[in-house]
């Protein structure tokens, strides 16, 4: 169903909601009031706070009286690890996600598509090196981004593409973003023939990413299994290397998830 037919059915208030939620599990708005939440989410201010009440009686939000200041509430991260039991092919991905973080030796992620132009981490493992990259599962960026951008782009329908290319636009988040419509299709070409994408401070300076599809039975990535560090510390060829393994495990879970 195309997003204008979805958007009719909305329901105004849980719509608002879902955001307050999704705006209080960013690290940045943690806590907030409600004049700030309001605000950033365009909500008119008397009913944010009536939502927030209802969300607060829910045990989904809470509220601190001394310093007015909402945030999520510890039911949340019971309903969070509720949902990762429910979501039967999590348990069989982060198979895959622990080893690929012992073979790399570099902090492995998961990512998935959230919404239309957005990506999320959704899960994580941890590198057994002394010095590695903090991510935070849960933590959003635009589709458009790193390696992890590059495999949804590359597996995507052309006309889909385009409409993202023209809705988000491709954004140049460093001097090194590959930001050129024409050279980017270039270098989806080249993921597509690969099978796995690298970005070397694209998305952030001094951090690299390499990312291979899961794809699904329809030949279209369904999430990225991708791994991420200094960018000081690796050669262009571990780079590769380090595609290799991430293609040979994100293939043999397509096979157990998809049967492609």
């Amino acid at each position: 169903m195309a997003d204008s037919a979805k958007n009719k059915y909305l329901i105004p208030s849980v719509d608002s909601a879902a955001k307050i939620l999704q705006y209080l599990s960013s690290f940045r708005h943690s806590q907030a009031t409600v004049t700030e939440i309001s605000q950033a989410l365009s909500i008119n201010r008397s009913t944010c706070y009536r939502i927030l009440v209802t969300l607060e009686k829910n045990n989904l939000i809470t509220f601190c009286k001394d310093k007015k200041l909402y945030s999520l509430s510890s039911y949340m991260a019971v309903l969070g690890s509720r949902a990762a039991e429910l979501v039967d092919y999590l348990p069989v991905a982060k198979q895959y996600l622990k080893q690929a973080a012992q073979l790399t030796n570099h902090v492995c992620v998961l990512v998935e598509r959230f919404g239309q132009d957005r990506l999320i981490y959704t899960a994580k493992e941890e590198s057994p090196a002394p010095v590695r990259v903090t991510v935070n599962a849960g933590q959003k960026f635009p589709l458009t981004a790193g390696s992890h951008g590059k495999c949804f782009l590359a597996f995507m329908d052309f006309m889909e593409r385009e409409e993202i290319f023209d809705s988000v636009g491709i954004t140049q988040f460093t001097d090194k973003t590959i930001f050129q419509k024409d050279q980017l299709l270039k270098e989806l070409q080249l993921v597509r023939e690969r099978g796995y994408a690298i970005s070397m401070e694209e998305h952030y300076l001094n951090l690299f990413g390499v990312a291979a599809p899961v794809l699904d039975s329809s030949n279209k990535t369904s999430m990225t299994m991708s791994c991420i560090g200094f960018s000081s510390l690796v050669t262009e060829a571990q780079l590769h290397e380090y595609g290799y393994i991430l293609v040979n495990l994100t293939k043999e879970l397509s096979s157990r998830l998809f049967g492609s």
